[in-house]
């Protein structure tokens, strides 16, 4: 060996890594190509014209219905931590919560991770506001089990309606199998990083120091709130409301554009489009929840330009109308939480003067 330092880059382990826009960009393509063949689709049978036709006619007091059963998603979810954080014996702001309800449900849908990357910004804000590290932890995994069960119970109706109306096929079972293996992947995964103390979970921390800090946070969670029966079945229950609302709201677009269809099949559509937005990984379910929404609603009798229309409708009410204030709310509870740790981290920083 000539001694000489070998140039960065030159080996396999130096190369750069792809940038994170590109990363975010191959994420979004299959979602796009979805949209796409969904477009090209639609074009090919004609129905853009039914479909312009069908907006110009929209009729404005439905879509006001909806967005005011949009506005009840949020007081829902602020009323599910008001609960936990009551019964944790904190007093908080219901309008603060429910401001946190937006970027919660924008984040969900930005960042899809089964509801688990809004509920760490809720952890986030929850101790901004002066709650304790293990009620904010506790308030996470309620929230996460809760959103779990609720999600079960409407994937179980939404079966039965649609065996009921003779709609099921093998794709629809498919769907609400892989959907009940990740849920059950995930809630398993939390209560064994909680309660593991393997040697082998211990080595596997070494390399993977996130896995301890996470462990360590779950593990701060107190027990009793965790098994709190009531606790869990209001929540359960309010979380149930917010799935229920949006596929309310999905009925009155639907009677917006002059269709008439069952609130059950309304139900079951939004319920399983949920599902494969949850089950395909791409951003924002971008594709993947409107072609399954499209394709539920057909199943149930709607012809497509309605059906198109009305998911549009939808989306925008649920996720395109709320991006902007849910984006800035997001991001204010995020720099306010680094702000509050960077002068925490200068006060402690500060040397003792000598006397």
């Amino acid at each position: 060996m000539d001694g000489n330092p070998e140039p960065i880059g030159s080996r396999p382990t130096d190369l750069p890594r792809p940038s994170r826009r590109l990363q975010l960009l191959i994420a979004w393509v299959p979602g796009v190509l979805l949209l796409l063949a969904l477009v090209v689709v639609f074009a090919r049978f004609g129905e853009i014209e039914h479909l312009i036709q069908l907006m110009r006619n929209l009729t404005r007091s439905w879509l006001a219905l909806g967005l005011l059963l949009q506005v009840g998603t949020y007081a829902a979810a602020a009323l599910m931590w008001h609960v936990g954080l009551r019964r944790a014996g904190y007093r908080r702001r219901f309008g603060g919560l429910f401001l946190l309800g937006v970027a919660k449900l924008f984040t969900d849908q930005a960042l899809p991770s089964g509801g688990i990357s809004g509920s760490v910004l809720v952890v986030v804000a929850l101790k901004r506001r002066g709650v304790s590290n293990h009620i904010a932890m506790a308030v996470l995994l309620v929230g996460v089990l809760s959103l779990y069960l609720a999600l079960f119970i409407a994937t179980g109706t939404s079966l039965v309606i649609l065996g009921l109306h003779h709609a099921l096929n093998g794709a629809i079972l498919a769907v609400s199998a892989a959907f009940a293996g990740i849920a059950l992947a995930l809630l398993s995964s939390v209560m064994w990083i909680r309660r593991s103390s393997s040697r082998w979970f211990e080595a596997l921390q070494r390399y993977l120091p996130a896995l301890r800090h996470l462990k360590n946070m779950f593990q701060q969670a107190p027990a009793w709130l965790l098994r709190d029966p009531a606790l869990i079945v209001v929540t359960t229950l309010l979380q149930f409301l917010i799935i229920a609302l949006d596929a309310a709201t999905l009925k009155i677009m639907l009677l917006a554009l002059g269709q008439q269809a069952d609130i059950p099949l309304a139900f079951a559509g939004f319920v399983l489009a949920t599902l494969v937005a949850d089950v395909v990984p791409i951003p924002l379910g971008l594709g993947s929840f409107e072609a399954a929404l499209v394709s539920l609603l057909s199943l149930g009798g709607i012809n497509l330009a309605p059906a198109v229309a009305a998911t549009l409708l939808l989306r925008g009410l649920t996720f395109w109308l709320p991006m902007l204030p849910g984006l800035v709310l997001a991001r204010r509870e995020i720099r306010l939480a680094a702000a509050q740790r960077a002068a925490a981290s200068a006060t402690t920083a500060q040397p003792t003067m000598a006397p």
